[in-house]
């Protein structure tokens, strides 16, 4: 199983003809303010992959707190758990 981060890394290697389908349920907008340096990340990242900056962000925030609970103690990640299971009712724990 690949790590987060390579799974980041893949969306560079991927070839144009990858029909990936997105099978997250619950897709929400929000808003954050962020360093323009950060979006010109985001945004460079996204082009070089061939992908959206929506979804370049998206695998970025999903590595950035997949590492974050890996390296948080368990009594931290299983209140952090639900909470997420609170915010989405039940359906999704998934990063």
């Amino acid at each position: 199983m690949p790590s987060p981060v390579e799974e980041v890394v893949r969306l560079f290697m991927r070839s144009a003809d990858d029909d990936e389908q997105d099978d997250r349920e619950g897709i929400s907008a929000f808003s954050v303010r962020s360093p323009t340096s950060r979006l010109a990340y985001i945004d460079a990242m996204a082009t070089s992959a061939g992908v959206s900056r929506n979804e370049m962000a998206n695998e970025l925030l999903r590595v950035g707190i997949s590492q974050v609970l890996a390296s948080l103690p368990d009594d931290i990640r299983s209140d952090i758990a639900d909470g997420v299971f609170d915010r989405t009712e039940g359906h999704s724990s998934a990063i």
